[in-house]
């Protein structure tokens, strides 16, 4: 049963990519040279449609993040921060209001580097810019760890959660559905519990 419904998943997941293909959308803005060392994979840029606009000018705007569409655009998709875009990732959670972070990825895997820590490890903290980040709890269960954070913005507290799931693999999908449905069920009651504007997710990048 539980190769069956990691099948099907993985079906799913594979299907996503040929639908994207057939979607005729520009993507001006994510080509740019100026922005170019702000994308991850040169090749994988948002739709100029749908992607997450900075407040700023220029370059300034621009990051690699796309709302998902939706009813009420619940969630935002982005590529893993790298160390030259750590405070445009913080400044898009701040700007959206997005109070939830969901991490399909580890920092490191196979050793290889997937995404740049951006959040402070167990009672710490660091700061990057004008925004200071507190880890005040982290729990470990069913293959997730969530980490509450506590980000100040020029003396502005707001609360985040990081949630970074474990069993997603380096390549390909979860052999089985069942902790990343539950994980999807917290992050939705507790989105409904906040009222705030969007989940961030992202992932590590494609190869």
């Amino acid at each position: 049963m539980k190769s069956e419904d990691g099948m099907r998943f993985k079906n799913q997941f594979k299907e996503l990519k040929h639908r994207a293909k057939e979607l005729a959308s520009s993507s001006t803005e994510g080509f740019k040279p100026e922005v170019a060392m702000k994308n991850r994979d040169r090749n994988i840029v948002p739709y100029d449609a749908n992607r997450v606009c900075l407040n700023g000018q220029g370059r300034d705007t621009y990051i690699n993040a796309s709302y998902i569409k939706g009813r009420d655009k619940i969630f935002i998709a982005t590529q893993g921060p790298m160390r030259n875009t750590i405070i445009d990732f913080w400044r898009m959670i701040v700007e959206q209001e997005s109070r939830i972070i969901v991490m399909l990825t580890k920092c490191e895997d196979n050793g290889g580097r997937q995404c740049e820590r951006y959040w402070p490890a167990r009672n710490c903290e660091f700061s990057y810019g004008d925004y200071r980040k507190t880890n005040v709890d982290e729990k470990v269960s069913d293959g997730c760890i969530k980490t509450e954070l506590e980000v100040n913005f020029k003396g502005q507290e707001i609360a985040v959660t990081h949630y970074l799931f474990q069993r997603w693999p380096e390549n390909g999908v979860p052999l089985t559905t069942s902790s990343f449905i539950r994980l999807y069920r917290k992050v939705i009651y507790q989105f409904s519990e906040t009222g705030k504007q969007s989940i961030v997710v992202h992932c590590r990048p494609i190869s």
